[in-house]
């Protein structure tokens, strides 16, 4: 292809110009500004996957994270700057930076603040050993005193007889 370009293109002579393109690239070569190292127009392609369960989309052997609110959902991907931007459709809701390695999880903890179940909204046992949430006052929960009793009497209940 090229051979054909140099040997038969570009000596060949243009009808308006009546200069061979090489000729006329010579000639306009001084006029010419450097190029922009950034393209013109956007290159990347879009990409689509499902948000997991545990606030993850895969990407090229790699986790990333998405904010939570977008569990179940299908977010659009885009490469740029060295940069996974995810998309909602219209916005961009999470950046991260590529990881050059594999099997790798990247993730933001403000992706998950908020989320129901998390150590921070998780309960907690107060000191009777009772569940209670930590937003709680202990002194407002306490556990009920309960008797102690030997296991016989039940046993004697279990026969009919009167305690």
């Amino acid at each position: 292809m090229h051979k054909w370009l140099n040997d038969i293109v570009h000596t060949k002579k243009n009808q308006t110009t009546q200069q061979t393109p090489h000729e006329r690239f010579i000639q306009e070569q001084a006029f010419l500004k450097p190029w922009n190292h950034k393209p013109l127009y956007s290159l990347s392609s879009w990409q689509q996957r499902e948000v997991s369960k545990d606030c993850l989309i895969s990407f090229e052997g790699n986790q990333y994270s998405v904010p939570y609110r977008y569990v179940g959902q299908t977010v659009k991907l885009r490469i740029e700057d060295e940069k996974l931007q995810i998309y909602d459709g219209i916005e961009c809701i999470a950046t991260h930076s590529l990881s050059k390695k594999k099997h790798q999880m990247v993730q933001q903890t403000s992706h998950y603040a908020g989320l129901p179940g998390t150590k921070k909204e998780q309960k907690t046992t107060d000191s009777n050993g009772l569940a209670t949430p930590k937003s709680v006052d202990s002194t407002l929960s306490q556990a009920p005193d309960v008797e102690q009793r030997s296991l016989a009497i039940y046993a004697l209940f279990e026969e009919g007889d009167q305690v």
